[in-house]
């Protein structure tokens, strides 16, 4: 009889172990199967972010070329108005500023040839200097002598500010 209480405490022994080994087993899968959730959630939002930040900057460039074309095109015909005897085409800006958005050193760059071409006009200059300031509006200078503007050369003229500007802006991209 002691041999058979003996066994039954050494089964219940067993059983109690099993339940102890299953339950820590269970516990190992348990902390292993939220680790890989864990693992697997920071991929995949990873993944996302990545997505996300490529979309952006893909819809930033867009932007940024769909605004250099605007620029151009109103360069382009604000000079084509200046050539035929037209004034600046403030209604027709507007029109195209609302479709499409621009940088703000854009924005800036604009009104400043607007207001030194309207300036100009303004001075009831005589149609040669007045077609020396058209001409001057639409020349392209890849390099600008800093020494230029601090002499107050009579050379220097709107172009040149602007030239000065988007190098200026150039540099700073760099940094």
């Amino acid at each position: 009889m002691t041999q058979l209480k003996r066994c039954k405490s050494d089964h219940e022994v067993n059983d109690v172990m099993l339940e102890v080994l299953a339950s820590s087993m269970l516990s190992e899968e348990k902390k292993l199967d939220f680790f890989l959730d864990e693992v697997n959630k920071k991929k995949v939002s990873n993944e996302i972010r990545k997505r996300k930040r490529k979309k952006k900057l893909q819809d930033d460039f867009q932007k940024e070329l769909d605004s250099e074309i605007l620029i151009a095109s109103l360069d382009s015909a604000t000079s084509l108005n200046e050539k035929n005897g037209q004034g600046y085409s403030s209604i027709a800006n507007e029109q195209v500023l609302n479709n499409q958005k621009i940088t703000y050193n854009q924005k800036v760059e604009q009104d400043l040839r607007y207001e030194l071409s309207a300036y100009m006009e303004c001075k009831g200059q005589t149609e040669e200097v007045a077609l020396q300031s058209d001409k001057a509006f639409n020349i392209e200078i890849s390099e600008f002598s800093l020494e230029m503007i601090l002499t107050g050369s009579s050379e220097v003229i709107a172009q040149n500010i602007v030239d000065l500007f988007n190098l200026t802006k150039l540099v700073l991209e760099f940094y």
